[in-house]
């Protein structure tokens, strides 16, 4: 038995994120609570079994999943055969694939339903996944959303600030191979009247791209330049501004803003937040000297993530906890975290993880010199310096990375986070925080917008539409 799909189109329904789950439930059998990472026993070394596990490899990790017996769960709490799953068809959003097609497999052995890797292949037909769990599955490879990247300033040899159309197309297909299949160009704080010439290239390319079967642009993500100086980071001082609501919206009728950071403690912060709220505009909170109280009001109100937690932000005491002890504890707010290394330790990427779960949102922050060489490059009108797998101004600052996201849940998982949890964290999070259905699952119905991974989580094919944008040699 297989799940089916209906194969009518239906209109878009809520965005509701897949959810994660300990243990599955079947019928007449009560749920077992999973017990904190904290208490459950602990061998020799003090560290949880899972994070152990992580640690040996990940190769070992993901061993584990095709050593679960046919017809279950894999990832090892999970017991439930998968044809006992309720596995909902939520009303997605059409493809834009024209015309029918052939119905195809994909080839895998599990796919990421709901939060677990669940054995069995995909049949991908229009566009759409039409069934999950497919007997007999493939032998090689698991099928998870494509990545969504939030948070990216450029990557191989492109600056989305000065880019035109092509260099968007060529950022886009290398994006292909790192298993993104939607980004948002991040725009640092610059000069004002910079912004209406990179707003429009922005929105001729978000166009194109949506044609030419290669990852989406899912709109821009302004990074300034409502921010506060004292965290300024790579941004220049020169170019920050008080909030302003006349330009915000300006900024927002040049362009496809879909997320603004800003500080809210500035005066005229929080009416700002109120203002980019009513606007559909994704608020997050960064650069920001904000106490906690001064981010809870502004989570209140509507704010709805913090950008690049423990980087250019007041931080935490134990008296005040501030923007990221305010971001960690409320269940309404998702955390951009950069796991490369370099802007976070394993045990902070960790930590951070095991608090925030599924509002846990991989990010790249990288800059034109992501898969590029080590040498020169630019974030917007600064000049930067990559060495040593860190990207700096002359002083010394960091200035985004040269992470991709690919890596960054292969560093998610070797710092100890569970394989379908990392996953999610670079799909299904940030899917729910732009409020995007047809992104970050996998269901009957949804379009066939795929990563597919080998067991070291190394990218083999991306989908976009059911179409091939990208296959290693």
């Amino acid at each position: 038995m297989v799940h089916r799909g209906p194969r009518r189109r239906r209109g878009c329904g809520p965005g509701r994120g897949p959810a994660l789950r300990g243990r599955v439930r079947g019928p007449g059998r009560r749920a077992v609570p999973r017990r904190p990472v904290a208490a459950r026993r602990r061998p020799a070394g003090g560290r949880p079994r899972e994070r152990r596990r992580a640690r040996a490899g990940l190769n070992s990790t993901v061993r584990r999943w095709s050593s679960a017996r046919r017809g279950r769960f894999l990832g090892g709490r999970a017991t439930e055969p998968w044809n006992r799953r309720r596995i909902s068809s939520p009303r997605w959003r059409p493809s834009s694939t024209s015309g029918r097609s052939r119905p195809v497999r994909l080839g895998v052995r599990a796919a990421l339903i709901d939060g677990d890797l669940v054995e069995g292949d995909l049949r991908i037909e229009d566009g759409e996944v039409r069934e999950v769990g497919v007997t007999p599955a493939g032998r090689v490879g698991i099928a998870a959303p494509g990545f969504v990247d939030l948070h990216i300033n450029g990557v191989a040899g492109v600056d989305f600030w000065t880019a035109d159309p092509g260099g968007y197309r060529r950022a886009a297909e290398a994006l292909a191979s790192t298993g993104v299949i939607a980004f948002q160009p991040t725009f640092v704080s610059a000069p004002v009247d910079g912004y209406a010439p990179a707003l429009a290239t922005a929105s001729a390319a978000r166009v194109e791209l949506d044609g030419a079967g290669l990852p989406r642009l899912a709109g821009v993500h302004l990074e300034g330049p409502f921010l506060a100086p004292q965290w300024a980071g790579a941004h220049d001082p020169a170019h920050l501004l008080a909030p302003d609501p006349g330009l915000a919206a300006s900024l927002c009728e040049q362009g496809p803003v879909t997320m603004l950071t800003l500080a809210p403690e500035l005066p005229g912060g929080l009416d700002l937040v109120d203002r980019l709220v009513a606007a559909g505009v994704a608020v997050s909170i960064g650069h920001s000297d904000a106490d906690s109280s001064a981010a809870h009001a502004a989570f209140d109100r509507g704010a709805r993530a913090i950008t690049h937690i423990f980087n250019a932000h007041r931080r935490w005491q134990p008296r005040d906890p501030g923007l990221a002890g305010a971001a960690i504890v409320r269940p309404d707010v998702f955390v951009e975290a950069i796991v490369d290394g370099v802007h976070l330790a394993p045990d902070a990427a960790y930590g951070t993880f095991l608090a925030a779960r599924d509002r846990y949102c991989l990010v790249t922050d990288a800059v034109e010199a992501a898969m590029a060489a080590p040498g020169d490059y630019r974030l917007a009108d600064r000049p930067v310096r990559v060495a040593d797998g860190a990207v700096r101004l002359a002083d010394g600052t960091l200035a985004g990375s040269v992470l991709t996201m690919d890596r960054a849940v292969r560093n998610l998982v070797a710092g100890g986070a569970p394989p379908a949890q990392a996953l999610r964290a670079a799909s299904g999070a940030p899917a729910r925080l732009l409020r995007r259905a047809d992104l970050g699952a996998i269901a009957p119905g949804a379009p066939a917008h795929l990563v597919v991974l080998d067991d070291e989580l190394r990218v083999r094919r991306t989908l976009i539409g059911g179409a091939e944008a990208f296959a290693a040699g």
